[in-house]
């Protein structure tokens, strides 16, 4: 009896095996339907997402205490000026996994003589009887890819870009408005060649990150009854942390089988399996400016003069190299944990899946 195989099964081999990528080769970001490029291009889709997403939200909360401090109380001065004087981390992980696995197995059937039960009141049944003897192995191969962007910007910077761009694109949740696909389209990169495909492989581009909402409530504080002063006194000196995460995950199985009378094929575990994850996780911390050190103090030298005769004199010493900018230490503490904690989220991930 010669085996035909039917189209959808083809066509369903086909698909598990342009899914997974067969766990033996470094994943690609790009989905297997993607276009040729969509990879680079969709790093560069998400990097002008979150930039756009991370300006909008600190200026229009800028914006609106601005406009409130004119008509309220606080003698026309802002309440979160000190906000201007922070810096935000963003660091991007982007994690692929791909996996498949084949299990075929075939077991050999030897039928025997039917046996007979005999219970009381001369009732017999009849019960066939075989013999089994069942063979099987497994195959399966993993691949992981984890790469990570991060990026720092000053506060400051994020409120001139904001007020440098045309109000059109401006929008702020106080006036009820929100970012569009054609807001995000007006950062530009230089080459940049917009794949239709690209720009749907990640939702951490076409999603509203709620980091506006976020600010918002964690920025104003004065509507914590009883705790206002002590609230805004030790918040100046703290950090502001924000993480999206977003996990898709697909997987499919097929199983073709055959039951004869002396040889069984695949009848237990999915015979072919194969799995795609995507983890998208953003994560942005606010916090305090680290202090630059203070240049070192002028030093005493001794040198000669044209007669060779010593002489005292001072010199300026070469100032105390410039920390890079970045975060206060415990804005980059908090930073870091969220960094770790998503580090070892991913190490569990290989191990809880199958």
């Amino acid at each position: 009896m010669r085996f035909v195989p039917s189209l959808s099964f083809l066509s369903g081999m086909i698909a598990l095996a342009g899914l997974s990528g067969c766990g033996l080769a470094v994943p690609d970001l790009k989905e297997p339907w993607g276009a040729e490029g969509d990879s680079r291009q969709m790093v560069k889709e998400i990097a002008k997402s979150v930039y756009l997403e991370v300006e909008n939200a600190v200026g229009c909360l800028v914006e609106a205490d601005a406009d409130e401090s004119t008509v309220r109380r606080h003698h026309h001065q802002r309440k979160i000026a000190w906000f201007d004087n922070w810096g935000v981390q963003l660091s991007l992980n982007l994690t692929v996994d791909e996996a498949s696995s084949l299990n075929p197995g075939v077991t050999f059937n030897t039928p025997m003589i039917p046996a007979t039960t005999r219970f009381p009141n001369n009732i017999t049944v009849p019960a066939s009887q075989l013999y089994t003897l069942g063979l099987g192995g497994k195959f399966s191969s993993r691949a992981q890819r984890i790469d990570k962007i991060s990026a720092y910007f000053d506060v400051q910077t994020l409120i001139d870009n904001y007020k440098a761009r045309d109000k059109e694109y401006h929008r702020c949740a106080y006036n009820d408005q929100v970012v569009t696909e054609a807001d995000r389209s007006t950062i530009t990169f230089a080459h940049d060649s917009p794949s239709p495909t690209a720009k749907f492989e990640s939702l951490l581009i076409t999603s509203d990150l709620k980091l506006e909402e976020w600010l918002s409530a964690a920025l104003f504080l004065e509507t914590v009854s009883g705790a206002k002063d002590v609230l805004e006194a030790n918040f100046k000196q703290n950090v502001i942390s924000h993480e999206v995460k977003f996990e898709v995950v697909s997987d499919g199985n097929i199983t073709p089988s055959w039951k004869l009378v002396r040889v069984s094929a695949n009848t237990g575990a999915p015979f072919f399996g194969a799995s795609r994850s995507r983890v998208h996780d953003l994560i942005i911390t606010f916090g305090p400016k680290a202090k630059q050190p203070s240049p070192a103090p002028h030093k005493a030298q001794i040198v000669s003069d044209s007669t060779g005769k010593p002489i005292k004199t001072t010199v300026a010493s070469k100032a105390a190299a410039e920390r890079p900018a970045g975060l206060s230490e415990d804005a980059r503490n908090s930073h870091l944990a969220s960094e770790i904690g998503l580090a070892v989220a991913n190490s569990l991930r290989g191990l809880t899946q199958p």
